[in-house]
């Protein structure tokens, strides 16, 4: 008594189910023990790797130069890893969150004000 059993437990009749349902289970376990064994993965700084996963991928299409990209990039970044982060974490950057969707904002009410300038243009000619 008070020992927890490493087996796999299921509620299935079917036997075929069920060992499906074992090695599942087994799969995840195992899977969580492994990452539960790597350090390396509480020193992981993700914010900064997926936002230079990003600038390659800005890199790689020539894009680098292009400031709407570099704003969309780092919102992108910014989003992304905020779910990611501890509460206290999220508290912190919160402003940073709200700032980057703000410049993304005003950048998109900028481009929609000189689209409609041409369209009047276009219109006009």
């Amino acid at each position: 008594e008070g020992e927890t059993s490493s087996k796999p437990t299921t509620t299935s009749d079917d036997p075929i189910q069920e060992e499906t349902d074992n090695k599942i289970q087994a799969d995840c376990m195992e899977t969580a023990d492994i990452l539960s064994k790597r350090d390396e993965w509480i020193l992981l700084d993700a914010p900064r790797c997926s936002e230079e996963e990003l600038q390659k991928e800005i890199a790689r299409y020539g894009l680098e130069n292009d400031p709407q990209t570099a704003r969309f990039c780092k919102f992108v970044a910014v989003a992304t890893n905020f779910a990611s982060l501890k509460f206290v974490e999220r508290i912190q950057r919160l402003p940073e969150l709200i700032d980057s969707i703000k410049q993304l904002l005003e950048e998109i009410q900028r481009e929609m004000r000189e689209m409609a300038g041409m369209g009047t243009s276009l219109e006009e000619l």
